[in-house]
């Protein structure tokens, strides 16, 4: 008996728990939280309600009502994952074909260009979400540097430097290839790479000076701190 009431307490908690990052997923729709909060309360009054009359009575009403709040949060879960996930792999090739198409297309190296990039992390830091685009299209966008075309290098680097963060730290093909655009023969990609190596730099001394600061700040209520004691200890007649 105690297992079979934990067993339950265990599935309407996972039910509940599931449902509720149903909702978080799905105000999109722009329904007011009100209407959330509503929906969440009469779910779970209705399973607790069901639960506890088919624990303690013979008589067992409302199976399939039942059957649906137990297991429909943990189905329609499953049916939203496969869904997310199918999309996602699908606009990542859109996106690596973007890119491909952009780098051997015929733009001109010398307009700047921001493309649409899909981006699979739904998280709340933008350095995740850089880094996370950079390991989905770090690769795809440095194919074109190995190009004899000098446009191709630079459209390449382009999109290189989209998908890079200044002053961050890379693995995989951005490190090499910066370096080689900093020694191309091409002034463009010079150019490009100079801009980006000076916005690295002008970013860590930005860093250095707000922790220089940050330190400043805290040692000062020290030093005000000490200032009184050193007027107490004052030898007397002076």
């Amino acid at each position: 008996m105690a297992l079979k009431i934990l067993g339950k307490l265990v599935l309407g908690f996972v039910s509940v728990w599931l449902l509720v990052a149903l909702i978080q997923l799905v105000r999109g729709f722009y329904l007011p939280g009100t209407f959330w909060l509503v929906f969440l309360g009469v779910w779970v009054i209705a399973l607790v309600a069901l639960e506890t009359i088919w624990l303690w009575r013979k008589s067992k009403p409302f199976p399939r009502a039942l059957t649906h709040l137990r297991y429909a949060p943990l189905a329609t879960a499953i049916f939203v994952l496969i869904i997310i996930l199918a999309l996602d792999a699908v606009m990542v090739q859109y996106s690596k074909h973007q890119i491909r198409a952009y780098v051997y297309g015929n733009t001109p190296p010398t307009e700047e260009v921001s493309l649409d990039l899909h981006n699979t992390d739904r998280g709340f830091c933008a350095n995740g979400r850089v880094a996370n685009q950079y390991w989905l299209y770090g690769d795809a966008a440095a194919e074109g540097f190995s190009s004899s075309d000098p446009a191709v290098r630079a459209r390449s680097l382009r999109v290189s430097l989209q998908v890079s963060y200044p002053n961050g730290v890379y693995e995989g093909p951005f490190p090499q290839l910066i370096r080689r655009a900093a020694q191309d023969e091409d002034p463009l990609v010079r150019e490009l790479a100079a801009k980006f190596l000076q916005a690295g730099r002008t970013l860590s001394d930005a860093n250095e000076a707000r922790g220089y600061l940050k330190s400043m700040l805290k040692s000062k209520p020290h030093q005000e701190a000490r200032a009184p004691s050193q007027n107490i200890h004052r030898p007397r007649g002076k």
